[in-house]
């Protein structure tokens, strides 16, 4: 029996019952095509029938844009957020100090106008009642928004902490500040990453040297070095109400730390932070051992 040869064939000789032997050839190449096709089209429709039962992504809705945020606050308490005050309206802001319980209010927008801002803290010294906590971030204070915020704290006796950060002072703006901040009721003044140097530590020392109530100061993340430690532990000695005060994240070497441990009066209690400072290991071991005189605490 003749068949055509192909290069794809194989010969393969299969028994059959009649006993006699007849020689087969099949073309496997064509054999695999058709099942590589047959696969594809049935794949092919497993995909269309899972694309049919998917449900069709749903367009999200644009939120819209606010210049502000109302965070809750535990007791029932509220913190009002200016982010962008370009695109806040007087009566949105009023209206929101009318609806909630509003006790704390920070301005975290750098590229609010002046004008803005003192109308602002207009506003909170009319309709913040409950107001006691006040935080100006990347802000540009200038002398009458100075003079607006010293206003709104003589106004409002509740507000006791006072947040600047990320907003460079240089001596006269410390001076300004000054007249905020020498008030009663002003507990808590936190000063972060403001590029304080000796000198305008110097000037901040003699400013709240005057009279202050000051029971904690924070002047973290700035540039004091070790020079004026002695004012400053000469000012804590000074004022019987400062409890805490936060120098870490400068440039206070041992020389300076050891100063303003020496200098504290033995009987004066509080705590003082000078972690993130180069002092080396040792060299806070030997610090701890001198605050043990001490009954004032300090942590590095």
């Amino acid at each position: 029996m003749d068949i055509q040869q192909t290069p794809a064939a194989k010969k393969t000789f299969y028994p059959i019952p009649l006993s006699e032997e007849v020689e087969v050839e099949l073309d496997f190449t064509q054999w695999f095509e058709s099942l590589y096709a047959f696969n594809q089209n049935f794949l092919s429709e497993i995909r269309d029938a899972q694309l049919e039962d998917k449900p069709k992504p749903q367009k999200k809705r644009k939120r819209k844009q606010l210049g502000y945020r109302v965070y809750n606050v535990p007791g029932g308490e509220r913190q009002l957020c200016i982010r962008n005050a370009s695109i806040c309206s007087e009566e949105q802001i009023r209206d929101l100090w009318k609806k909630n319980k509003i006790t704390a209010l920070s301005v975290i927008d750098h590229k609010i106008t002046q004008e803005a801002l003192c109308a602002l803290m207009k506003q909170a010294g009319e309709l913040g009642k409950d107001l006691h906590d006040l935080t100006f971030s990347g802000n540009t204070l200038e002398k009458e928004a100075f003079e607006h915020l010293a206003s709104l704290i003589e106004e409002r006796p509740s507000i006791c902490e006072l947040g600047i950060e990320r907003i460079p002072l240089n001596i006269e703006k410390i001076k300004m500040l000054g007249k905020a901040v020498l008030k009663p009721s002003i507990e808590h003044l936190d000063l972060f990453s403001m590029e304080l140097n000796d000198t305008s530590l110097e000037g901040l020392i003699k400013v709240l040297g005057e009279d202050c109530s000051l029971k904690h100061l924070s002047l973290g993340m700035n540039e004091i070095t070790s020079a004026p430690m002695e004012k400053l532990a000469k000012l804590l000695n000074s004022h019987p109400t400062f409890k805490c005060v936060q120098l870490n994240g400068n440039q206070i070497g041992f020389k300076g730390a050891k100063k303003l441990i020496k200098t504290i009066d033995p009987k004066k209690e509080g705590k003082i932070f000078l972690k993130n400072n180069p002092i080396k290991g040792d060299e806070k071991g030997l610090l701890l051992q001198l605050a043990q005189k001490k009954k004032i605490q300090v942590i590095v």
